[in-house]
């Protein structure tokens, strides 16, 4: 009950944002690597690579990519990154994103809650509970 309740909260703060966002694709990320799943209409790495703001991505514990987009506005691209190990198992999952095209900083949210982080090179490191997931705006 605990997870589903917070998961609902989480939601709420952030239907509009997502809302606003159409689905593009998914990509799982292997623990402790950058090889990505191409299989059963997951993306592999060249159509994250290639059709994403995202370079690479890498991961200390199994994590799913989603990628969305929307026209116009100030944010083109949306990224929900999931840790994909079991709530109770109580791993922590770090995840480093490498943007293309000169983004300088991400809005991550966290818990429902929105923070800004300063990229260096291009680069956001977020680290998600086990069972947990953030969203990722890059910023030019």
């Amino acid at each position: 009950y605990y997870w589903v309740k917070n998961t609902n909260a989480e939601i709420r703060a952030m239907e509009n944002l997502i809302g606003s966002f159409n689905y593009s694709g998914t990509a799982a990320v292997a623990s402790g690597s950058s090889y990505y799943c191409g299989t059963d209409g997951l993306w592999s790495a060249d159509q994250l690579a290639g059709n994403t703001a995202i370079a690479s991505v890498t991961a200390t514990a199994d994590t799913t990519v989603g990628h969305y987009t929307k026209d116009g506005g100030n944010f083109s691209e949306m990224f929900i990154l999931v840790n994909m190990s079991h709530p109770e198992d109580g791993s922590s999952d770090t995840v480093t994103v490498a943007f293309d095209g000169g983004y300088t900083s991400a809005i991550v949210y966290i818990d429902g809650e929105a923070t800004l982080y300063q990229l260096s090179g291009g680069v956001c490191t977020v680290t998600i509970p086990s069972g947990e997931g953030v969203v990722v705006l890059p910023v030019a």
